[in-house]
């Protein structure tokens, strides 16, 4: 079923991304807007984006915050919104301009990016590029060979990344090609695992435990186990958890 929600403060168009907390952020022009879906209402922003944005790409980081980036066929500058405080700082900037490329999140935590660059010979500037929150640096590696306007890019079960048709420029025709994106870091990556020990009296035996966990990571949902037996809630992070 449909219906109608609150309506947006001011008019605007743009890009949404689901924050940890279950709101939607909107970001377009130089103004963002948030939707508390427990109220369906919306909440214009006071902090305003650092730069204009027009077409740009939102993806949401493995801490939760998110990444900005592109707009028109021209701008480099990419940024970042901090749920915790509800304000955009600038980043590093891509070495292309995008001009409508599309950003996923991989399964190392960088953000791939894949554009048809310069609209005026996109021929020779569509590319791949990633970048890595830690540094706040992007890498670039062209690719000439798949179509870049209007195709899509999806993460497999894998963790590598599907970009398939598209057209090689703008309005000239559909491409058939497809690339399978294979991130460096993904065969490095584990399930991580706590091993906690608890002793006491044998008198206390039976009564109930806690754990706290401080630093609890965004993505990430935990649950305690006794003995390989299931002994709480699944809790996700990020925050402190309390199980």
């Amino acid at each position: 079923t449909w219906q109608y929600t609150d309506t947006l403060v001011i008019p605007q168009g743009g890009y949404l991304t689901m924050l940890d907390n279950g709101k939607v952020l909107l970001t377009g022009g130089i103004r963002a807007q948030l939707f508390d879906p427990a109220t369906n209402s919306w909440t214009l922003l006071a902090n305003t984006l650092k730069q204009n944005r027009n077409g740009h790409n939102s993806v949401k980081l493995a801490d939760g915050r998110v990444l900005l980036t592109g707009g028109d066929a021209s701008q480099l500058g990419c940024e970042i919104y901090n749920p915790s405080n509800n304000t955009f700082t600038l980043t590093g900037s891509i070495s292309v301009n995008l001009g409508g490329g599309k950003t996923i999140l991989m399964d190392d935590g960088n953000v791939l990016v894949y554009g048809i660059g310069d609209f005026l010979n996109p021929t020779n500037t569509k590319c791949i590029q990633t970048y890595n929150p830690g540094t706040g640096t992007w890498s670039a590696g062209v690719y000439n060979f798949i179509g870049a306007n209007a195709y899509t890019i999806n993460k497999l079960n894998n963790g590598k990344i599907l970009i398939a048709g598209g057209s090689f420029t703008t309005g000239n025709g559909a491409s058939t090609n497809c690339l399978l994106v294979s991130p460096s870091a993904f065969s490095g990556c584990s399930s991580p695992s706590i091993t906690l020990s608890v002793s006491g009296k044998s008198v206390c035996y039976g009564q109930t435990p806690s754990v706290s966990i401080t630093g609890s990571e965004s993505g990430v949902t935990y649950t305690a186990y006794i003995a390989g037996i299931k002994a709480s809630a699944s809790i996700a992070g990020p925050g402190t958890l309390n199980i």
